[in-house]
């Protein structure tokens, strides 16, 4: 009778080591997912300042003017435009350059 308690205890604290071993293991499976969520929050949080600031910046008039007139050659009607005659830039390559991003 000794002999089967003592076999029974034996058995039921592998079993327990055994479950209790599980549960550490998920336990730091579970802080090692915590931790890279963190992380992910805190680059998804930088993202979207970034994208704040943008926006901010895309509303300012002096920034819609910077485009108005680098992208579209606007100028204001009593200003003129002056085009340098000599300059550097093969014509062939910038329409190139032009294509590759849609203009």
């Amino acid at each position: 009778m000794k002999q089967k308690l003592k076999m029974f205890t034996m058995i039921f604290l592998f079993i327990a080591i055994l479950g209790f071993g599980e549960q550490i293991s998920k336990i730091n499976y579970l802080n090692t997912e915590i931790q890279n969520l963190k992380a992910e929050k805190i680059a998804v949080a930088q993202k979207i300042d970034n994208i704040h600031e943008n926006i901010e910046l895309l509303e300012t008039i002096s920034y819609v003017e910077i485009l108005a007139r680098e992208n579209l050659n606007m100028v204001y009607p009593d200003e003129k435009k002056y085009i340098a005659a000599n300059t550097n830039i093969n014509i062939m390559e910038k329409a190139e350059n032009n294509q590759e991003f849609g203009d």
